[in-house]
């Protein structure tokens, strides 16, 4: 089976999606925790209380692997590969907190960076659209054009 680039980054994506949106179906209790938190004016008001931290830290995480997935989905598609380096420090993340919460998401992270590591050894598989673009561009002697 031939790898698709952007793959590890969609990955990534969706586990940020799955944190916001668990965030969403929260039980009584969470919501009512965010209910405070609005009501005592949202600015200062995480530091009150663990509970506050914690459901604040898990959408940031949510947030945070959402933007970090568009990043290395990004080099994907550029290079064909993730980098090692995102490899390796998934896996010590999801390492980290599979030792800290065993019964946790953390272990649906655990093969992402499995697939980032196997992926990365690679090397940069074949020529993305991006490349294949540029050197047609270069051979016909038109200007390379801007692919965000």
């Amino acid at each position: 089976m031939r790898y698709r680039p952007g793959l590890c980054g969609h990955l990534l994506i969706a586990t940020g999606l799955v944190h916001i949106v668990l965030f969403g179906l929260l039980p009584e209790e969470g919501r009512r925790i965010i209910a405070d938190v609005f009501r005592d004016g949202f600015i200062g008001a995480m530091e009150r209380t663990p509970e506050r931290q914690g459901w604040f830290w898990f959408v940031m995480f949510g947030w945070l692997a959402i933007v970090a997935g568009q990043m290395v989905g990004a080099v994907e598609r550029r290079t064909g590969a993730p980098p090692r380096s995102f490899g390796w420090q998934l896996l010590a993340i999801s390492l980290v907190g599979i030792a800290a919460f065993p019964v946790s998401g953390f272990v649906l992270v655990l093969p992402q960076a499995i697939l980032a590591l196997v992926v990365s050894r690679r090397g940069r598989p074949m020529p993305t659209a991006v490349d294949q673009r540029a050197a047609a561009a270069t051979a016909t002697g038109a200007a390379p054009t801007r692919i965000a």
